[in-house]
């Protein structure tokens, strides 16, 4: 059986390899089947899977990718094994593509800017946190990256309003008419009344944030809901590394403490 291909995740994957449009057709399999095998996380691929993986990016096929495969598991060079009813990519071909897609444009920048961000003037806590957001992007622990992000952007707003806005979120709180208590917030701590959209929308409110922003912030909450929770949804280092340099480089840089 032919695997499902999430075509925007390989899109996104592909982005990760220099130059790879102009790549011969034989070069870019292994590519493909990196991404059968690390990003979708199967077991062993298949000369179809390599095939379908063609077909979804619209590009035309190695003229005979069951041969190309066949001969690249002999000899002392081989690229992939034998694994059941398909092939694995040899161990040190398996790094020498790891290298590869780490040493991207696309993930070079998050990587960058989430060393940027740890150097600026933040907390000592908030630095701490987000050193171990970076470890959980360089380990290529993707969902726990963009849980961790996310909580941290969240907190740096909530930092943001307490200590420069706090009168105009107020003041906007006070009309929300979910804020039946009439309830103010006076700490941090308070903010756990509020669920995070309805923050993010009594900011805009307030025009603390733009309504830019505004948008940044909730396609980004729609993200971290996704991947919060159990899912058989592919997050690839290009998904990732867009969320993180998208809100650390367009919210927490923009409002500093």
């Amino acid at each position: 059986m032919v695997i499902e291909l999430d075509t925007e995740a390989l899109e996104a994957f592909v982005k990760n390899v220099s130059d790879f449009d102009q790549l011969e057709a034989s070069q870019k399999i292994p590519f493909f089947a990196y991404h059968i095998l690390e990003i979708i996380k199967q077991e062993y691929f298949t000369s179809a899977d390599v095939k379908a993986c063609f077909t979804a990016l619209h590009i035309k096929p190695y003229s005979n990718i069951p041969a190309f495969i066949s001969t690249h598991t002999k000899g002392n060079r081989a690229i992939f094994i034998s694994k059941g009813r398909g092939y694995r990519i040899e161990r040190t071909h398996l790094r020498d593509i790891q290298s590869q897609i780490s040493a991207s444009p696309i993930i070079q920048a998050a990587k960058s800017s989430l060393r940027n961000h740890v150097k600026n003037s933040l907390p000592e806590f908030s630095k701490v946190f987000l050193e171990e957001a970076i470890q959980c992007f360089e380990y290529r622990l993707y969902r726990s990256s963009i849980v961790m992000v996310w909580l941290f952007v969240i907190d740096h707003l909530y930092e943001y309003v307490i200590y420069h806005k706090l009168k105009e979120f107020n003041n906007v709180y006070a009309k929300d008419t979910a804020n039946k208590k009439g309830l103010q917030i006076a700490v941090k701590d308070d903010f756990t009344e509020l669920r995070e959209e309805q923050f993010i929308g009594l900011c805009r409110s307030a025009n603390i944030i733009s309504n830019d922003v505004r948008k940044i912030l909730e396609q980004k909450l729609g993200i971290r809901n996704t991947y919060a929770h159990p899912a058989n949804i592919t997050i690839t280092e290009a998904k990732c590394s867009d969320f993180i340099t998208d809100l650390l480089d367009n919210i927490v840089a923009k409002y500093s403490l």
